[in-house]
């Protein structure tokens, strides 16, 4: 402590950065770093701060810049209290300093008599207030104290709400673009594979001709898949849960999946249980299903083939179960109890160890330029 009953800075230790640094609690004891090179003045400002604020404050006084600076590095404080002429540092550099280094801190400039000009400069250029030295008060400086890290924080939340609103704005706009041009490129695509088909029926008797038909359409219904991601990631849609009778409804899906499975793999779609039932948007679990056993089709057609062509099987069934206790799984952990299942099997090789956390990441893939990564996000975002 000095004479004064102001405290000294200690000495800095590691830098921190600012946004591991607290933020100030309601009824926390207010934090106020004092710049300045007067003792004289300092001990006024510490004994009108006593005075106005009483125990609920805390003060740490610097008499060079280069030393606050050094000081704010390592700790957080609620408000500095600016004088602008220093022995290392004198005008409106002083208070663009400290900014630098006061990230998000309310900065109050002290001034004389005769520097008024300067003061309200530095106003405008980021200091949240000023007082002259020779009006402060007890009462006057308190409140100035309060006003201006209330006013500080408020600016703050209006800054990060406009940000956030900003984000959601760019958010649905690329939504529409990124709709809008799927919904043209689903277009051609069904011409695309429109005109396969025809091809194929005419080409019939010529092999390879029938190999380079299949494969324009193998890659067609890819661009399709993706496209459907796209869609679905970006289309906003009020769900409409109903009760779904799982059997039935995997039954009627069956036509459609079967549709989309490639000739070389088998597609089984079976129920062991007829009583199971959900709460749901059919159109959503539609939409899960088709992820799903797309994502089981790519694990598949990893596999090399057997002689006759082949390349695997994927199996959806509808089951129940009854978990004793809570099974651990990714994203999340289900409770014990009776569930209905609508599980998907494949024979692919399976996934990675270390890709399970990333499965659903938005646009991650293992799948290079086939996939744009969006399947299981969209399923997850469904469920």
């Amino acid at each position: 402590m000095t004479a004064s009953g102001v405290s000294q800075p200690p000495e800095p230790e590691m830098p921190v950065e600012d946004h591991l640094r607290p933020s100030r609690r309601p009824g926390d004891a207010v934090s106020v770093l004092l710049v300045e090179d007067n003792l004289g003045d300092a001990r006024l400002v510490e004994e009108h701060l006593a005075s106005g604020y009483g125990p609920g404050h805390e003060m740490t006084h610097c008499k060079r810049l280069s030393d606050a600076i050094a000081w704010l590095d390592e700790h957080h404080c609620d408000l500095v209290l600016l004088d602008l002429s220093l022995p290392d540092s004198r005008g409106l550099a002083t208070l663009q300093q400290l900014l630098g280094h006061a990230f998000g801190v309310p900065v109050v400039v002290l001034t004389g008599a005769d520097d008024e000009a300067q003061a309200y400069q530095a106003f405008q250029s980021g200091a949240q207030d000023y007082l002259h030295k020779d009006a402060i008060d007890p009462q006057r400086l308190a409140r100035t104290v309060r006003y201006a890290i209330e006013r500080k924080q408020w600016e703050d939340s209006v800054l990060t709400n406009d940000e956030h609103i900003h984000r959601l704005e760019k958010s649905e706009a690329i939504a529409r673009l990124c709709e809008g041009l799927a919904h043209n490129f689903n277009n051609i695509l069904t011409a695309i594979l429109g005109n396969c088909e025809l091809l194929l029926a005419r080409i019939a008797q010529d092999d390879k001709a029938t190999r380079y038909a299949e494969n324009i359409q193998e890659a067609a219904r890819q661009a399709a898949d993706q496209t459907r991601e796209l869609k679905s990631f970006c289309r906003e849609r009020k769900a409409q849960p109903q009760r779904v009778d799982l059997a039935r409804f995997l039954r009627g899906l069956a036509p459609l999946l079967a549709g989309a499975a490639s000739r070389r793999i088998d597609l089984n779609v079976e129920s062991d249980a007829d009583d199971a039932w959900a709460l749901a948007d059919p159109g959503e679990l539609e939409q899960v299903v088709l992820n799903l056993v797309q994502n089981a089709q790519a694990a598949v057609a990893t596999v090399a083939p057997t002689a006759d062509g082949g390349q695997g099987e994927v199996r959806v069934r509808v089951r129940r179960i009854d978990l004793a206790s809570a099974e651990v799984g990714h994203p999340d952990t289900v409770p014990a109890g009776s569930y209905a299942v609508i599980e998907v099997v494949d024979d692919g090789p399976g996934v990675a160890s270390e890709i399970v956390p990333r499965i659903f990441d938005s646009f991650f893939t293992t799948k290079g330029g086939k996939s744009v990564g969006l399947g299981l996000t969209t399923s997850l975002a469904l469920v």
